[in-house]
């Protein structure tokens, strides 16, 4: 009789969380909306792997009132912004095309950014790295946002052109945008498309918070699932348990709305 081969126990997952309070931090464009990012630090814990540092962003896009959450390690950043160092190296060029894509670029590539450090994170270590993150974080989504606006207005769709929609995708990725926000962003009409998408969502049937019991601010941020809650409430939410405090619907995006409106 042959011998069922037993599957390997999964991975334990501890979290610890350190660094309770979220760190806000907003850039301004000349050629797009504000973008906004609160950011908190939690350390990690899995079975046989050394304890790492995951930063939690909840990015905020006033143009389209969407939200998103993105977790990411430091590591992370520092492979992408080396990435973005020699892209912009790349695209200092006398053809104007490549040379506005570099101009896009050098505002995120002079972001201030922490250095490298082969010691365990302290509590001021993650301090440092979830503003630095937060601001860094804050202006790739504001590049993305011009990578768009630049797209739309590009005449040459040589190698410029492909070099932007090159751009463009490793953000998107990098930053883990949904799917939900490329469809609002490419609407003629913003809240017409938003309340397409949205119209399967769960009415909300009470002016309360159900994390805090309170009444709702002027603005709450409701999930994709439809439910809303407190901007503070639902962060730290968040933070351990991405799903819906309500119907326990996984929820990573959704949109800023006036209060249970």
């Amino acid at each position: 009789m042959g011998v069922v081969a037993t599957p390997p126990p999964r991975k334990r997952l501890e979290r610890n969380i350190s660094t309770e309070t979220w760190i806000d931090s907003s850039v301004n464009v000349s050629t797009v909306a504000p973008v906004s990012v609160s950011t908190a630090a939690m350390s990690v814990q899995q079975k046989g792997i050394k304890v790492f540092t995951l930063y939690t962003f909840v990015v905020n896009v006033p143009a389209t009132n969407t939200w998103w959450v993105l977790r990411k390690r430091f590591s992370h950043f520092y492979a992408f912004r080396n990435e973005l160092l020699a892209l912009a190296k790349f695209t200092r060029s006398p053809t104007a095309s490549l040379q506005s894509i570099h101009d896009a670029l050098v505002p995120v590539v002079a972001t201030p950014f922490p250095r490298r450090r082969f010691v365990t994170d302290t509590d001021k270590i993650k301090a440092e790295r979830s503003a630095a993150l937060a601001s860094f974080t804050s202006q790739l989504v504001a590049l993305r946002l011009e990578c768009i606006a630049m797209t739309k207005s590009m005449t040459d769709h040589g190698r410029p052109a492909f070099r932007l929609k090159y751009l463009r995708k490793r953000l998107d990725v990098f930053l883990q945008v949904p799917h939900f926000n490329t469809l609002v962003e490419g609407a003629d009409e913003v809240e017409a498309a938003m309340q397409d998408i949205l119209k399967d969502a769960a009415p909300m049937l009470s002016s309360e918070c159900a994390i805090c019991l309170e009444d709702g601010d002027d603005k709450v941020l409701h999930l994709h699932c439809g439910h809303g809650f407190h901007k503070d409430c639902l962060l730290s939410w968040i933070l351990i348990r991405p799903s819906c405090p309500l119907c326990r619907k996984v929820s990573t995006y959704g949109v800023i709305r006036p209060a249970y409106s």
